[in-house]
């Protein structure tokens, strides 16, 4: 059976997925915010790692708004717990 390179992409990216909530489960630190971070980065370097140098498939144009979706997501997580902990001093 013959796989297209998005399939493939979106297998890689469960396995990583899947293999960090292993670690964070062995570790005892299994948090969803540490989960998510781990699997955004991960994204992120699989991303670049995978790209080609020559060409840009289009579906991997539509990969990069997963990754501003993210960001976004990261940063307002990482400002409300940063006036969470000021609201405890």
């Amino acid at each position: 059976m013959h796989t297209t390179p998005p399939q493939r992409f979106f297998v890689a990216q469960i396995l990583l997925m899947l293999g960090v909530l292993c670690l964070l489960a062995l570790t005892g630190l299994l948090r969803v915010d540490l989960f998510l971070i781990l699997s955004l980065v991960g994204f992120v370097l699989l991303r670049e790692f995978t790209s080609p140098f020559s060409v840009q498939p289009s579906w991997r144009i539509q990969l990069r708004w997963i990754v501003v979706v993210g960001y976004a997501a990261f940063i307002t997580y990482a400002i409300y717990i940063t006036y969470s902990m000021i609201g405890r001093l």
